[in-house]
């Protein structure tokens, strides 16, 4: 059995019944269901109906609301857009009707868009963006912004964003397996040859390639002298013609301050 909501909600649909007079307004404002509202008004005594003044009539709407509605009706829900502008999903349809709009029903039909609507989205599937990012944009499905663009005449094919609009970017600059750090170069970068489909190069190759003014042969390896492979400071970095062995130089090799050893790796 669910837990009883608290004293203080019940008196807080009361009080917003008694400034708006309209049940679904005064539940939306208290954060509770329609039907609890009802129930909290029942066993407070509240009558409801009557004459309301027009002044905190809930179903008043201004002449910009409307036109906002009316717009939006062909593609969104009456629900959404009744809990959005506060009044009740009867207002909402009335509106639609009144300007001569159909209501988005239930079922399978597709959202309709004003070609405004079209061509921003063109626009922006011109410039790169993808489906689910536009239909982010205008608070619809993937396969209505789908639909319009193939209605507008459009090739639509499967489209990831990239850069910093996908949800993973961070900055260009990333981590491989083997502890290897990669970064983005633009594709009119001197060193674009050496990156991989995605764009990206390993950073160590990418140092060295800009520290000798040219990119790096496919046959080129670069050794990191200290065996950290995150560590791409120039002077810790070694240009070899082939393959080289893993692990780091004995000479170059940390000890602690009492080593005994003799390697000469302490200073």
């Amino acid at each position: 059995m669910p837990a009883a909501l608290p004293r203080s909600r019940r008196t807080a649909v009361i009080e917003a019944f008694a400034r708006l007079g309209n049940a679904q307004a005064a539940a939306i404002e208290a954060g509770v269901g329609h039907t609890t509202a009802l129930r909290f008004l029942a066993q407070a005594g509240v009558r409801r109906g009557g004459p309301r003044s027009p002044a905190v009539h809930p179903h008043r709407l201004s002449n910009e609301q409307e036109a906002e509605v009316a717009r939006r009706s062909a593609g969104e829900r009456s629900g959404s857009l009744a809990r959005e502008f506060g009044v009740g999903v009867f207002t909402i349809r009335k509106v639609a009707k009144a300007r001569g709009c159909t209501m988005f029903g239930r079922g399978n039909r597709v959202r309709e868009f004003v070609a405004e609507d079209l061509k921003a989205m063109h626009e922006l599937w011109a410039s790169g963006y993808s489906q689910s990012e536009i239909a982010k944009r205008y608070g619809c499905t993937r396969d209505a912004v789908s639909v319009a663009l193939r209605r507008a005449g459009l090739h639509v094919e499967t489209r990831h964003a990239s850069g910093p609009r996908h949800g993973q970017w961070n900055g260009g600059r990333t981590t491989v397996a083997g502890g290897y750090v990669r970064v983005l170069v633009a594709p009119d970068d001197p060193m674009a040859s050496m990156s991989n489909w995605s764009g990206y190069v390993l950073e160590h190759r990418l140092v060295m390639a800009r520290h000798l003014g040219r990119p790096l042969l496919p046959a080129e390896t670069v050794h990191h002298k200290n065996g950290q492979r995150d560590d791409n400071r120039i002077e810790n970095l070694e240009l070899w013609a082939s393959r080289h062995p893993r692990g780091e130089r004995v000479e170059e090799a940390k000890h602690c301050p009492t080593c005994t050893c003799g390697s000469g790796g302490h200073s």
